[in-house]
């Protein structure tokens, strides 16, 4: 019984893990947006999983893009409701640039969602069950 449970969590977290494997999760106006899954040992703290974000843009021109992020931790939006701006963001690319998150701390919240704990060192299991960059829109400059 206990082989069997191990083998189903083992297939339970590559499926969480192959969730986001450079999925395109938004397209508007010759930007893409794609998520990966990322093992992220950290110097302070408790190692982590993070969802981390790339924006593309295609455009022979330089574009900004705004969002919100709308992160879902156990099926309840903990982002929805804010008012203080923190989860809304703005990036500007070059033409044809690309920008990619990394596991790097203080990189902010723009590029990287975090997902869940992955440290035996602490029993914290909140999971991230579902994101969306609401109000994404994309303003090419000409």
């Amino acid at each position: 019984m206990r082989i069997i449970l191990l083998l189903l969590s083992f297939f339970i977290s590559e499926f969480i893990s192959a969730q986001y494997n450079d999925s395109i999760i938004q397209v508007e106006n010759g930007v893409t947006v794609t998520a990966s899954n990322a093992e992220c040992s950290m110097k302070n703290g408790f190692d982590e999983d993070r969802i981390l974000l790339t924006f593309k843009n295609e455009n022979n021109t330089q574009v900004t893009i705004t969002w919100s992020a709308k992160m879902w931790y156990d099926n309840q939006c903990l982002t929805c409701n804010d008012q203080s701006g923190e989860y809304d963001f703005t990036l500007t690319l070059e033409a044809n640039e690309t920008i990619s998150g990394t596991c790097a701390q203080g990189e902010g919240k723009k590029l990287q969602l975090f997902h869940r704990f992955n440290d035996e060192n602490t029993d914290i299991d909140t999971e991230l069950t579902k994101f969306k960059l609401d109000n994404f829109t994309v303003s090419v400059d000409h």
